[in-house]
C-alpha cells in the first residue's frame, strides 16, 4: 500500500503550547513512522476494510495495554488491535523517547491512520489515564473526523 503522507510528531508539535525538545525529537518521530507501517503491514489490518483505525496506548505504574478499532466511513466499527506484539512495544518506545528526564511522560496515547491518505495523527493525555477509552461516542466522532 503506497504511504503518500505522514503527519509526524513536528507537525503535531506546532499545534501543543508546550512542546518539549523530546517530543519532537528525530528519534520519536522514526518511532512514529515505524509503528504506522507496522500497523498497516500487521495481520490483523491488512486485509480488511478499513477507512480508519484508532489504536489506545495506556502506561501506568502497573502495566502497559492497547486497545483499539478499525472503522468505515458508513459508520461500521470493530475492536481491533495489531496481532504483532511489537506495535504495544513501539508505544514504550515513543513514550520514553518523548519524555524529558525526571518527567512522568504521556499516560495515554491515541494513534490514528486515515486510510485515504495514510495520514497519521497523535493525542497525548499527561493527566486522565481513562481518557479516549472506547465507547460509541469516540466511534462516532472517529468516523466523523474522517471527513
Amino acid at each position: 500500500m503506497k504511504r503518500t503522507k505522514w503527519t509526524t510528531l513536528a507537525d503535531i508539535a506546532l499545534r501543543r503550547e508546550l512542546a518539549g525538545p523530546a517530543f519532537v525529537s528525530e528519534e520519536a518521530v522514526r518511532i512514529v513512522e515505524s509503528l504506522a507501517e507496522l500497523v498497516v503491514d500487521d495481520q490483523n489490518f491488512k486485509n480488511r476494510p478499513w477507512d480508519g483505525l484508532t489504536l489506545i496506548s495506556q502506561i501506568r505504574e502497573r502495566g502497559e495495554s492497547l486497545s483499539g478499532y478499525i472503522y468505515t466511513a458508513d459508520g461500521r466499527a470493530r475492536s481491533l488491535i495489531p496481532q504483532d506484539r511489537e506495535a504495544l512495544d513501539r508505544f514504550v518506545e515513543l513514550r520514553s523517547a518523548m519524555t524529558d528526564p525526571g518527567e512522568p511522560g504521556w499516560k495515554v496515547c491515541r494513534f490514528r491512520i486515515k486510510r485515504a491518505d495514510m495520514s497519521v495523527s497523535l493525542d497525548f493525555e499527561y493527566r486522565l489515564s481513562r481518557r479516549w477509552e472506547i465507547s460509541d461516542a469516540q466511534i462516532r466522532q472517529s468516523v466523523a473526523d474522517l471527513e
